[in-house]
């Protein structure tokens, strides 16, 4: 029987507030290496509050987050995250006036000193790996939607880390770029065993990537498991929401999950 693999990542009775208002109240979840963790929920519901404080930016009011067991509230333990983490922000984040190439390249000339030819060269295999190669020397407005989530994603890679973290990877983008995205982030999970946190509300991505789901509502977890478990929660507003998104009358959510997960839609 195969062990459970190390935890890389663990959220423990987190509660986070703004203005003595509770927006996060007692989310607890591990997530293991080599793991497609997705956080989900409706829009204010909380998850990303609970990337903000994941990454540090937000203070919790109760509660903690660690990596590899070092809570981020220590300076050791969130420089220790940082240096083993890629974030891949939802609008790309990337700077108009540099080439992908240049963009791609920033973490590495600023966070190493290697040399610039071997800057060069892993640049060039980090947009390999995301198919843009033929298109480093392109600004962000001279590329599609599409092409800026895969140069974000290149450029979170770049600095290999560990764990990488996603805010709506496919937000914006038509099905068949989403669907894109999603095959990307597979494919990398599988060739470089990569840890992966997704926080995101796209149902369809949700069930073609997530080994496991966390989905928040109302700031607290409604439900924690695999795409099975939500499929048969006990919870009649988690079985609502996967209905309303799917456009379906009572019952049709298996119909559509499992085109997802067939590789449909």
């Amino acid at each position: 029987m195969d062990s459970d693999p190390p935890t890389i990542l663990e959220v423990r009775d987190l509660s986070v507030g703004y203005g003595g208002t509770a927006i996060v109240r007692g989310v607890d979840f591990a997530m293991g290496e080599g793991e497609i963790f997705v956080i989900m929920g409706p829009s204010g519901c909380g998850k990303t509050t609970v990337l903000k404080t994941i990454l540090g930016l937000i203070p919790p009011v109760r509660g903690d987050v660690a990596f590899r067991g070092r809570s981020i509230r220590d300076p050791e333990g969130l420089s220790l995250f940082r240096r083993s983490s890629g974030m891949v922000f939802q609008q790309g984040a990337l700077l108009n006036s540099a080439s992908i190439e240049e963009n791609v390249s920033l973490p590495l000339t600023e966070h190493t000193v290697f040399p610039p030819g071997i800057v060069r060269e892993t640049v060039r295999m980090k947009l390999a790996q995301v198919g843009l190669l033929a298109f480093a020397g392109r600004r962000p407005g001279e590329i599609s939607g599409g092409m800026r989530k895969r140069a974000g994603i290149a450029r979170a890679l770049a600095i290999e880390p560990e764990l990488l973290l996603f805010d709506e990877p496919t937000g914006g983008l038509d099905p068949i770029t989403a669907d894109g995205i999603d095959n990307l982030i597979l494919r990398l999970r599988d060739e470089l065993g990569m840890s992966m946190l997704v926080v995101t509300h796209e149902l369809a991505s949700v069930f073609k990537i997530a080994d496991r789901i966390l989905m928040l509502r109302d700031g607290q977890v409604a439900a924690l498991g695999d795409r099975d478990d939500l499929r048969r929660s006990g919870d009649e507003g988690v079985r609502g929401f996967v209905n309303r998104q799917a456009g379906s009358e009572a019952g049709a959510a298996d119909g559509f999950l499992a085109e997802v997960e067939g590789g449909g839609a």
